[in-house]
Protein backbone atom coordinates (compact mmCIF):
# COMPACT_ATOMS: atom_id res chain seq x y z
CA UNK A 1 0.00 0.00 0.00
CA UNK A 2 1.30 3.45 -0.92
CA UNK A 3 2.06 5.95 1.80
CA UNK A 4 1.24 9.69 1.71
CA UNK A 5 4.45 10.71 -0.08
CA UNK A 6 4.03 8.05 -2.76
CA UNK A 7 0.40 9.10 -3.33
CA UNK A 8 1.42 12.74 -3.78
CA UNK A 9 4.19 11.86 -6.21
CA UNK A 10 1.81 9.68 -8.20
CA UNK A 11 -0.83 12.39 -8.32
CA UNK A 12 1.70 15.01 -9.43
CA UNK A 13 2.75 12.65 -12.22
CA UNK A 14 -0.89 12.30 -13.27
CA UNK A 15 -1.40 16.06 -13.18
CA UNK A 16 1.71 16.52 -15.30
CA UNK A 17 0.16 14.36 -18.00
CA UNK A 18 -3.29 15.93 -17.66
CA UNK A 19 -2.37 19.58 -17.44
CA UNK A 20 1.10 20.01 -18.90
CA UNK A 21 2.84 21.20 -15.77
CA UNK A 22 6.01 23.11 -16.62
CA UNK A 23 7.14 23.51 -13.05
CA UNK A 24 6.59 21.86 -9.68
CA UNK A 25 3.97 24.29 -8.40
CA UNK A 26 2.00 25.86 -11.24
CA UNK A 27 -0.41 24.19 -13.64
CA UNK A 28 -0.87 25.59 -17.13
CA UNK A 29 -3.91 25.41 -19.41
CA UNK A 30 -4.93 21.75 -19.70
CA UNK A 31 -4.03 19.96 -22.90
CA UNK A 32 -7.45 18.28 -22.97
CA UNK A 33 -10.80 19.95 -23.52
CA UNK A 34 -12.11 21.23 -20.19
CA UNK A 35 -15.45 22.37 -21.51
CA UNK A 36 -17.88 23.10 -18.69
CA UNK A 37 -20.69 20.55 -18.64
CA UNK A 38 -18.83 17.86 -20.54
CA UNK A 39 -15.40 17.52 -18.91
CA UNK A 40 -15.35 20.26 -16.30
CA UNK A 41 -17.59 21.38 -13.46
CA UNK A 42 -19.03 24.87 -13.34
CA UNK A 43 -17.94 27.12 -10.49
CA UNK A 44 -20.14 29.04 -8.10
CA UNK A 45 -20.26 26.99 -4.93
CA UNK A 46 -18.91 28.02 -1.52
CA UNK A 47 -15.14 28.38 -1.05
CA UNK A 48 -12.54 28.54 1.68
CA UNK A 49 -10.66 31.81 2.01
CA UNK A 50 -7.49 31.94 -0.09
CA UNK A 51 -4.11 31.42 1.56
CA UNK A 52 -5.31 29.59 4.67
CA UNK A 53 -4.82 26.19 6.26
CA UNK A 54 -7.91 24.02 6.74
CA UNK A 55 -7.61 21.57 9.62
CA UNK A 56 -9.49 18.32 8.96
CA UNK A 57 -10.85 16.02 11.67
CA UNK A 58 -12.77 12.74 11.61
CA UNK A 59 -15.59 12.20 14.10
CA UNK A 60 -14.48 9.71 16.71
CA UNK A 61 -15.91 6.19 16.40
CA UNK A 62 -17.58 6.93 13.03
CA UNK A 63 -14.85 5.26 10.95
CA UNK A 64 -12.38 2.42 11.41
CA UNK A 65 -8.64 2.98 11.12
CA UNK A 66 -8.69 1.44 7.66
CA UNK A 67 -11.54 3.74 6.60
CA UNK A 68 -9.71 6.77 8.00
CA UNK A 69 -6.73 5.86 5.82
CA UNK A 70 -9.06 6.00 2.80
CA UNK A 71 -10.49 9.36 3.90
CA UNK A 72 -7.00 10.85 4.21
CA UNK A 73 -5.94 9.97 0.65
CA UNK A 74 -8.09 12.60 -1.18
CA UNK A 75 -7.23 15.17 1.49
CA UNK A 76 -3.56 14.73 0.63
CA UNK A 77 -4.26 14.88 -3.11
CA UNK A 78 -6.24 18.13 -2.87
CA UNK A 79 -3.54 19.58 -0.60
CA UNK A 80 -0.90 18.65 -3.18
CA UNK A 81 -2.46 20.97 -5.80
CA UNK A 82 -2.93 23.99 -3.50
CA UNK A 83 -0.40 26.07 -5.43
CA UNK A 84 -1.43 24.79 -8.85
CA UNK A 85 -5.02 25.94 -8.19
CA UNK A 86 -3.69 29.29 -6.92
CA UNK A 87 -6.00 29.00 -3.93
CA UNK A 88 -3.03 28.29 -1.65
CA UNK A 89 -5.46 26.53 0.65
CA UNK A 90 -3.60 23.82 2.53
CA UNK A 91 -5.38 20.80 4.04
CA UNK A 92 -4.02 19.11 7.15
CA UNK A 93 -5.45 16.00 8.78
CA UNK A 94 -5.35 16.46 12.57
CA UNK A 95 -6.91 13.24 13.91
CA UNK A 96 -10.24 12.38 15.50
CA UNK A 97 -12.60 14.56 17.50
CA UNK A 98 -15.45 13.58 19.88
CA UNK A 99 -17.76 16.26 18.40
CA UNK A 100 -18.06 18.13 15.10
CA UNK A 101 -15.99 21.29 15.40
CA UNK A 102 -17.08 24.85 14.65
CA UNK A 103 -13.68 26.56 14.85
CA UNK A 104 -12.46 28.82 12.05
CA UNK A 105 -11.18 26.86 9.02
CA UNK A 106 -12.14 23.52 10.59
CA UNK A 107 -13.59 20.62 8.58
CA UNK A 108 -15.12 17.56 10.24
CA UNK A 109 -15.80 14.31 8.36
CA UNK A 110 -18.56 12.21 9.91
CA UNK A 111 -21.26 9.65 9.23
CA UNK A 112 -24.91 10.55 8.71
CA UNK A 113 -28.01 9.37 6.87
CA UNK A 114 -28.01 11.62 3.80
CA UNK A 115 -29.25 9.29 1.07
CA UNK A 116 -31.60 10.88 -1.44
CA UNK A 117 -33.53 8.49 -3.69
CA UNK A 118 -33.85 11.06 -6.47
CA UNK A 119 -30.23 12.17 -6.69
CA UNK A 120 -28.71 9.00 -5.19
CA UNK A 121 -26.39 11.12 -3.09
CA UNK A 122 -24.40 9.24 -0.48
CA UNK A 123 -22.56 12.26 0.88
CA UNK A 124 -22.95 16.00 1.29
CA UNK A 125 -21.11 19.04 2.57
CA UNK A 126 -22.64 21.34 5.17
CA UNK A 127 -20.99 24.76 5.23
CA UNK A 128 -21.21 27.76 7.55
CA UNK A 129 -20.44 31.16 6.02
CA UNK A 130 -18.51 34.12 7.36
CA UNK A 131 -20.63 37.21 8.01
CA UNK A 132 -23.42 36.04 5.73
CA UNK A 133 -21.07 35.37 2.78
CA UNK A 134 -20.33 32.19 0.83
CA UNK A 135 -16.79 32.14 2.20
CA UNK A 136 -16.58 29.12 4.50
CA UNK A 137 -15.92 29.55 8.22
CA UNK A 138 -16.26 25.84 9.06
CA UNK A 139 -17.87 22.81 7.46
CA UNK A 140 -18.71 19.13 7.77
CA UNK A 141 -18.58 16.37 5.18
CA UNK A 142 -21.34 13.87 5.96
CA UNK A 143 -21.03 10.34 4.50
CA UNK A 144 -23.87 7.83 4.54
CA UNK A 145 -23.10 4.69 6.60
CA UNK A 146 -23.86 2.55 3.53
CA UNK A 147 -20.80 3.95 1.75
CA UNK A 148 -18.25 1.47 3.05
CA UNK A 149 -15.66 0.55 0.44
CA UNK A 150 -12.33 2.33 0.19
CA UNK A 151 -13.09 3.50 -3.36
CA UNK A 152 -16.45 5.00 -2.34
CA UNK A 153 -14.98 6.80 0.67
CA UNK A 154 -12.11 8.26 -1.37
CA UNK A 155 -14.40 9.44 -4.15
CA UNK A 156 -16.95 10.89 -1.70
CA UNK A 157 -14.35 12.99 0.11
CA UNK A 158 -12.70 14.08 -3.16
CA UNK A 159 -16.12 15.15 -4.48
CA UNK A 160 -17.17 17.09 -1.37
CA UNK A 161 -13.78 18.78 -1.10
CA UNK A 162 -14.31 19.89 -4.69
CA UNK A 163 -17.48 21.66 -3.54
CA UNK A 164 -15.48 23.45 -0.83
CA UNK A 165 -13.20 24.83 -3.56
CA UNK A 166 -16.11 26.29 -5.52
CA UNK A 167 -17.01 23.42 -7.86
CA UNK A 168 -20.58 22.39 -8.64
CA UNK A 169 -21.85 18.92 -9.50
CA UNK A 170 -21.39 17.84 -13.12
CA UNK A 171 -23.59 14.80 -13.62
CA UNK A 172 -23.23 14.90 -17.41
CA UNK A 173 -19.46 15.18 -17.40
CA UNK A 174 -17.42 12.39 -18.96
CA UNK A 175 -16.40 9.69 -16.49
CA UNK A 176 -12.99 10.40 -15.01
CA UNK A 177 -12.86 14.00 -16.20
CA UNK A 178 -13.72 15.60 -12.84
CA UNK A 179 -14.25 14.62 -9.22
CA UNK A 180 -17.71 16.17 -9.52
CA UNK A 181 -19.27 13.44 -11.70
CA UNK A 182 -22.12 11.35 -10.26
CA UNK A 183 -21.85 8.11 -8.31
CA UNK A 184 -23.39 4.73 -9.05
CA UNK A 185 -25.27 4.60 -5.77
CA UNK A 186 -23.71 2.73 -2.84
CA UNK A 187 -22.14 0.03 -4.98
CA UNK A 188 -19.89 1.96 -7.37
CA UNK A 189 -17.73 5.04 -6.89
CA UNK A 190 -17.29 7.62 -9.64
CA UNK A 191 -13.71 6.40 -10.06
CA UNK A 192 -12.10 9.75 -9.18
CA UNK A 193 -10.22 9.93 -5.89
CA UNK A 194 -8.70 13.40 -6.16
CA UNK A 195 -8.68 16.55 -8.31
CA UNK A 196 -8.27 16.09 -12.06
CA UNK A 197 -6.53 18.47 -14.45
CA UNK A 198 -9.88 20.08 -15.27
CA UNK A 199 -10.66 20.44 -11.56
CA UNK A 200 -7.38 22.30 -11.06
CA UNK A 201 -8.22 24.62 -13.94
CA UNK A 202 -11.74 25.35 -12.67
CA UNK A 203 -10.67 25.93 -9.07
CA UNK A 204 -8.03 28.35 -10.32
CA UNK A 205 -10.75 30.29 -12.17
CA UNK A 206 -12.96 30.28 -9.07
CA UNK A 207 -10.22 31.75 -6.90
CA UNK A 208 -9.20 34.35 -9.46
CA UNK A 209 -12.80 35.61 -9.36
CA UNK A 210 -12.97 35.34 -5.58
CA UNK A 211 -9.82 37.43 -5.14
CA UNK A 212 -11.14 40.06 -7.57
CA UNK A 213 -14.39 40.65 -5.71
CA UNK A 214 -13.36 40.00 -2.13
CA UNK A 215 -11.74 42.19 0.46
CA UNK A 216 -9.84 40.56 3.33
CA UNK A 217 -12.41 38.81 5.51
CA UNK A 218 -12.71 39.87 9.14
CA UNK A 219 -14.45 37.20 11.16
CA UNK A 220 -16.97 38.73 13.56
CA UNK A 221 -19.77 36.21 13.81
CA UNK A 222 -21.05 33.33 11.76
CA UNK A 223 -24.47 34.56 10.67
CA UNK A 224 -27.44 32.52 9.56
CA UNK A 225 -27.78 32.00 5.83
CA UNK A 226 -30.97 30.93 4.09
CA UNK A 227 -29.15 27.98 2.59
CA UNK A 228 -30.15 28.50 -1.05
CA UNK A 229 -27.84 26.82 -3.50
CA UNK A 230 -26.21 27.93 -6.73
CA UNK A 231 -27.98 27.11 -9.96
CA UNK A 232 -27.38 23.62 -11.36
CA UNK A 233 -26.14 22.20 -8.06
CA UNK A 234 -28.43 20.14 -5.88
CA UNK A 235 -26.01 19.05 -3.18
CA UNK A 236 -27.81 19.62 0.16
CA UNK A 237 -26.41 22.62 1.99
CA UNK A 238 -27.30 23.38 5.60
CA UNK A 239 -26.23 26.68 7.11
CA UNK A 240 -27.91 27.10 10.50
CA UNK A 241 -27.03 29.73 13.08
CA UNK A 242 -24.31 28.34 15.40
CA UNK A 243 -25.42 27.42 18.89
CA UNK A 244 -24.10 29.51 21.70
CA UNK A 245 -22.91 27.86 24.93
Amino acid sequence: MMGPIQRKLLWFAMLFLLTGLTGPTRAQTPVGDCKVGSRAAATGFWTWQPDIRVVVYVLQNDFSEEEISSLKAPIELWDAVSEATESNVRLTYAGTTPTALECENCLTIRRGNVHNEKTRHGSEIRAFGINGTRVIHHASIVIDPRMKTSALLKSAVAHELGHSFGLQDCYDCKDGSTAMVKFGGFSFSNGVEGPTGCDVTQVRKAYVELKKRSRPVVVQVVQEDEGEEPVLDDTPLVVPKPQRP
